[in-house]
């Protein structure tokens, strides 16, 4: 750790314990810098700064390609299942209909004493019924996997937050819940990675 002060400006570098990357704080100025790898190191610096100064508006730039790199995978990972899970209703719905309409012709076959007809077309239901089960096994799973991954997005929507601070912080977080609510996911990224413009 070692710092350099002059009447102007103060330069304060460190290594974070836990991930052994370097911080480098900086106030030239009038203007605070902060350099680190870490979002999450970042954000804390910045709330706590905020809390101890007392100040109440900032605007800040931040770039954090990683992370904005693995935020724009995680919301087309949502955005791809959001798609299949769109195609799997047609195709559940598709399903549904066909073992419904083999049933109803099975049942006029049975009423029409044609036996062998009617328990082949209850065999085929039954195969229908059964791909139903499946698809309802793989909605399943695709909708957990969602919800951990709309889990990430959050936690992720919540760092980059903590980079911001007062009004501006307060309008980008409605910004983002507003897109997230018209799900408009793409416009997240957008404002995670420069801001929201006044």
């Amino acid at each position: 750790m070692n710092h350099t002060r002059d009447s102007k400006s103060i330069e304060f570098k460190a290594i974070d314990i836990r991930n052994n990357r370097p911080i480098c704080i900086e106030y030239v100025n009038e203007r605070l810098s902060i350099r680190s790898d870490d979002i999450n190191i970042v954000g804390a610096l910045i709330q706590n700064l905020v809390s101890f100064t007392g100040l109440r508006e900032g605007r800040s730039t931040v770039t954090f390609p990683s992370d904005i790199e693995e935020l724009k995978q995680i919301i087309e990972a949502i955005e791809s299942m959001d798609e299949s899970k769109i195609r799997g209703f047609t195709e559940v719905a598709d399903l549904a209909d066909q073992a419904k309409q083999l049933l109803l012709r099975a049942e006029d076959q049975r009423q029409l004493r044609f036996w062998d007809s009617s328990r082949g077309l209850h065999a085929e239901a039954y195969g229908l019924s059964q791909d139903l089960l499946r698809e309802y096994k793989k909605r399943a799973e695709v909708s957990k996997a969602r919800a951990l991954l709309s889990k990430r997005l959050h936690a992720a929507i919540e760092r980059f937050s903590n980079l911001r601070v007062g009004l501006v912080r307060s309008k980008w977080t409605q910004a983002a819940e507003e897109h997230l609510r018209l799900r408009e996911l793409s416009h997240i990224a957008r404002i995670c990675a420069f801001g929201i413009s006044e």
